[in-house]
């Protein structure tokens, strides 16, 4: 088992292997989050993939270009 742990740390302390991982530590759920909160989507109102594709792709378009004061006014 240590002889496992010392492996695996020696594979971790490499350069290249610290740069993929720290790629890794991106936090990718605050968008979905925004996309709840402020648009009110919650789930996707269409069946199979390349519907739903087309579906969070108009709602990341629309968060994408509109201005955050707009979200304030959709909300109320």
């Amino acid at each position: 088992m240590e002889q496992q742990k010392e492996h695996v740390r020696a594979k971790l302390s490499e350069e290249k292997a610290d740069s993929i991982y720290r790629q890794r530590k991106v936090d990718a759920e605050p968008i979905f989050g925004f996309l709840k909160t402020n648009l009110g989507i919650i789930r996707f109102s269409v069946r199979g993939k390349s519907k739903v594709e087309n579906d969070i792709g108009l709602a990341l378009m629309a968060v994408k270009g509109c201005p955050s004061s707009l979200f304030s006014f959709i909300r109320n």
